[in-house]
């Protein structure tokens, strides 16, 4: 119940003259015993009068908590149980407090029963009760599957939380996918902005392969079904780059095979990331044969910045000379090779690069925008040139130009970062190694994606190495494995798995080597402890390399959209993991032939409230992947995690709580 201003200047002034009885009458006037639409006010008057005078309101506290806490089934009091709850666990502690909850969830009916089973979660989760959390959410979602799901998201989202407090980062992400789906379903969010949130929290949960199943499947549909509005690309593309932390491209033209370069772009730089070298050149190479078609300056950019930036991966100078020559007289070439006459190319003063580059906007049209990324990227892969000749000085002076001029949109932005680092840490100079970490602590702060962090870290604990600091090397290659773990427990292909765990090695081997050194930098018993960590991880991640190099490995089971929901699946995932299974569950709809969303109005909250609309949209796209993990005697063989002999000695993984998405209220 909304207070007046004069009414609340009253009370408190009746707080503040100790005259309790009055204070009482006041009190109880507002809020009577028979009308339960104010109990949320009432438990939100008494925390914040609690503050200013504890002695007084315990009484008051006392008297009225009989209205408090009472059991109605009205939805306005059902869904103020969160803040009455509040206020019992500050005046009555934690025990009071849970006993509260229980008695509602026994009291209320089967469609309200889940949301105190929900609250109830979220409290044992914060006192680390994983386990009690888990079943109590569970049950939760089936009754709010069985209501009007008015709580539903909020239920999805403490599940979510609740797995990530258990390590289980991989479920975590099923269930923020279903908080998006069902956000969808419910008519919260468009068709286009379910593509960028699934995009966004794939990225950040590194869910790699999820993440690139979906860019290749949004780029083929694209580039078959009808072309998309101009505004619904542009917006889908900034919102995502933005969730990313990254300055989008100016772009006021678009159409199918447009997207499809993009999805197909950032596709082939996580596979890069990744470490599969030759996916990545496919993806590049489909892009670069998706923008040709567009035949205008804005194709003719994207498609050499294609062609370049499978150079980047496979570093030929022969191949750069032909793709310029190809390009005869426009603009960006013609300056590239008017650049390029000394031998080798990569020898020519950066001063004229710098100029040519401050002379062309940044800003401005998308064909403008991207002639001048595709003259920094040139000027990328002449520094990758020059890398793999062994011209180190040439090569970072060139990836400097590339990071001042190219802006934090450049598609190869990080991996150009990732490499001037490694070579500033490679010459092991006092200066060059002061200079790499300022450079990737500044860039730190800005990057959300895991494996792209990942490399960061391992670069800088490199880096810390060298200048003879062990304990800030250590802090950082801890993080870097954390980041390696959490990327490993989303990649469900084998081969993504071998690629990724051989990456891993440059961050465990320096782990040990680290630990393997006593000192006073560190506690001796510690030190033992993350050296047994560490080591054994290490030797885990070499058992499960070698098994993922085997044809036979039964990889986990997959739903795609070939296969649909199979019913003999579905049900051994009920009986072996029944948190899977509620997480597909609770996707399945992504699978109907055809599906809408019910646009509920303002009233959705209300039992009687009546759809206002249906809005349907193509999630073609979206059919990607669905997990159900292997039974626990085979899960052995899927994931470093379980092979490892203890993992306590690494920092948790938890700052994933942090990006989950919104309550629902």
């Amino acid at each position: 119940m909304a207070l007046s201003q004069q009414r609340l200047h009253r009370l408190h002034r009746l707080l503040s003259h100790d005259d309790f009885h009055q204070l009482l009458d006041a009190v109880t006037m507002l809020w009577p015993g028979d009308r339960p639409d104010g109990l949320g006010a009432l438990a939100d008057f008494l925390l914040l009068a609690r503050t200013a005078r504890r002695d007084v309101c315990q009484g008051l506290y006392d008297q009225m908590a009989p209205v408090l806490t009472c059991s109605r089934g009205d939805l306005e009091a059902v869904a103020q149980l969160g803040r009455r709850h509040a206020a019992v666990l500050a005046f009555e502690g934690r025990e009071e407090g849970e006993a509260f909850l229980r008695r509602q969830a026994a009291e209320l009916s089967a469609d309200d029963r889940g949301f105190p089973l929900m609250l109830l979660g979220r409290h044992l989760t914060d006192e680390g009760r994983i386990d009690e959390a888990r079943d109590l959410l569970r049950e939760a979602i089936r009754a709010a599957e069985m209501s009007v799901e008015w709580y539903l998201l909020s239920v999805i989202r403490e599940m979510a939380r609740c797995q990530l407090h258990a390590g289980e980062t991989a479920l975590g992400f099923e269930y923020v996918r279903a908080y998006w789906v069902k956000s969808y379903v419910r008519g919260k969010i468009s068709g286009p902005a379910l593509k960028v949130f699934l995009l966004a929290n794939a990225a950040a949960f590194g869910q790699i392969d999820y993440l690139v199943e979906l860019q290749l499947n949004v780029a083929t549909r694209a580039r078959r079904e009808d072309l998309p509005a101009p505004s619904e690309h542009a917006n889908l593309m900034a919102a995502l780059l933005s969730e990313l932390d990254i300055d989008p491209p100016v772009v006021q033209e678009a159409d199918g095979l447009l997207e499809a370069v993009h999805a197909e772009h950032f596709a082939a730089l996580h596979l890069a990331d990744l470490g599969k070298t030759d996916e990545a050149l496919e993806a590049f190479g489909r892009a670069a044969d998706d923008a040709i078609r567009l035949e205008t300056r804005l194709g003719a950019a994207l498609h050499w910045m294609s062609r370049l930036l499978a150079v980047w991966l496979r570093p030929r100078e022969e191949e750069v000379v032909v793709l310029l020559a190809e390009f005869g007289d426009w603009p960006p070439a013609t300056t590239a090779r008017g650049l390029l006459l000394g031998r080798p190319p990569y020898a020519v003063d950066t001063t004229a690069w710098r100029r040519v580059l401050a002379s062309r906007p940044i800003d401005g049209d998308s064909a403008a925008h991207d002639e001048h990324q595709a003259l920094v990227t040139a000027v990328a892969v002449l520094g990758r040139l020059a890398e793999a000749d062994g011209a180190t000085e040439q090569a970072r002076a060139l990836y400097q130009v590339v990071l001042d001029y190219g802006g934090q949109d450049l598609w190869l932005g990080s991996l150009v970062l990732r490499r001037l680092i490694a070579l500033l840490v490679g010459s092991g100079g006092a200066d060059d190694l002061e200079r790499a970490g300022a450079i990737g602590e500044a860039r730190m702060e800005k990057e959300l994606r895991p494996m792209a962090r990942w490399h960061l870290l391992t670069e800088l604990a490199h880096g810390r190495a060298a200048q003879g600091r062990p304990a800030a090397a250590l802090t950082l290659v801890e993080q870097a494995i954390t980041l390696w773990k959490r990327v490993l427990s989303g990649l469900y292909d084998p081969r993504s798995k071998v690629a990724w765990l051989e990456r891993g090695a440059r961050s465990l081997d320096l782990a040990v080597d680290l630990l393997s050194r006593s000192g006073d930098w560190i506690d001796e018993s510690d030190r033992l402890d993350k050296l047994l960590t560490v080591t054994e991880l290490s030797k885990a991640r070499l058992m499960t390399d070698a098994i993922h190099r085997k044809e036979y490995l039964p990889g986990p089971f997959m739903l795609t959209e070939r296969y649909g929901l199979d019913a003999d699946r579905m049900e051994q995932a009920r009986r072996e993991a029944p948190d899977w299974h509620a997480a597909v569950g609770l996707q399945s709809v992504v699978y109907s032939e055809s599906l809408v969303y019910v646009d509920w109005g303002h009233d959705w909250r209300h039992k009687n409230s009546r759809p206002a609309r249906e809005v349907a949209t193509d999630l073609g796209p979206l059919r990607t992947t669905l997990r159900i993990p292997l039974s626990h005697d085979r899960e052995l063989l899927a994931s470093v995690d379980t092979v490892t002999y203890d993992v306590s000695g690494l920092p948790a993984d938890t700052e994933l709580i942090d990006v989950l998405p919104s309550a629902d209220g």
